[in-house]
């Protein structure tokens, strides 16, 4: 049976490299790195503790950070990373270290533009959605603008990342990126 399943993998990989539409994956040295990435909001509790007597701020500073995991989800997908949690203003994620993407848009070209994000490209887009969802929000505004109760105390996110080899052991790459998470990304 063992001999049998050897030769039925040596005719797939024989048929794959006949194949013409196959085109093999070249494999570049940052494939072989994995990020570990745990976030924090900072300010969070202070804010929920100012805001803490006014029920329907509470709300919609709740339903604005849950609209920021919906997107935080999306965006960690789309950029080809694996959530483990997300909730409320924790994230804790992995991800590789750069992703090679093609731009199609330039219509006067023949050749696709190819370039690479990187996972601190990642994390500007998650301060972004932060910023967007609960920040710039219209019914939370008030709250950070100079005469707001929090003026001074505007929510952010902090990031530790922990960028290793794939073979190194995911916990203690974990525990590295939440040593890390004091070091704050400057956007």
């Amino acid at each position: 049976e063992d001999e049998n399943e050897s030769n039925n993998q040596k005719n797939f990989l024989d048929k794959l490299k006949t194949n013409n539409s196959f085109t093999p994956l070249k494999l570049r040295p940052y494939h072989k790195y994995i990020a570990v990435v745990q976030a924090d909001g900072d300010n969070i509790g202070r804010t929920v503790g100012l805001i803490g007597k006014d029920p329907e701020t509470v709300r919609k500073f709740s339903s604005a950070l849950f609209e920021f995991d919906l997107e935080a989800a999306r965006l960690i997908k789309d950029y080809g990373g694996k959530s483990v949690y997300i909730g409320g203003d924790d994230l804790l994620f992995f991800a590789p270290v750069a992703v090679a993407s093609v731009n199609n848009n330039n219509e006067n070209s023949e050749k696709p533009i190819t370039y690479l994000n990187t996972v601190f490209t990642l994390l500007k887009r998650l301060d972004a959605a932060f910023k967007a969802k609960l920040i710039d929000n219209p019914d939370l505004k008030r709250l950070y603008e100079k005469e707001g109760e929090l003026a001074g105390y505007i929510p952010s996110m902090s990031y530790g990342v922990s960028i290793t080899y794939s073979k190194y052991p995911l916990n203690e790459a974990r525990e590295k990126a939440e040593d890390r998470k004091s070091t704050r990304l400057n956007s």
